[in-house]
C-alpha cells in the first residue's frame, strides 16, 4: 500500500491544521467585521446634501388637456341593422 507521506504523529498534524484553520477564520472574521463597520459608517452620511434636500421639488408645467371630442357611446353591431330592428327580429323568431 503506497500512500502520501504522513507525519508520524497524527495528533500533531491535526493540531497544526486546526491552528491554521483557526487563524484563517479569525482573519476572515476581522476583515468581514471591518467591512461591515465601514459600510455602516458610509450609510450614516446623508446621500443628498442638506441644501439640495431643502430646495424642494421643481413644479412641473401644467399639461395641456386634449380637446374633448364627442364620441358615440359603445353599441353592438348586428350585421348592419339597428338595435331596434334586431330586437324586433328576435321577437319575431320567438326569443324572449
Amino acid at each position: 500500500m503506497s500512500g502520501a507521506p504522513a507525519d508520524k504523529d497524527p495528533d500533531r498534524s491535526g493540531k497544526s491544521m486546526h491552528e491554521q484553520l483557526r487563524k484563517e477564520a479569525a482573519s476572515w472574521s476581522s476583515s468581514r467585521s471591518d467591512a461591515a463597520v465601514r459600510s455602516a459608517d458610509e450609510l450614516r452620511v446623508p446621500a443628498i446634501p442638506p441644501a439640495v434636500r431643502r430646495s424642494g421639488k421643481a413644479k412641473a408645467a401644467p399639461e395641456e388637456k386634449p380637446v374633448a371630442v364627442a364620441k358615440k357611446p359603445f353599441s353592438m353591431s348586428y350585421d348592419g341593422v339597428t338595435t331596434r330592428e334586431h330586437i324586433a327580429y328576435r321577437i319575431s323568431r320567438g326569443a324572449r
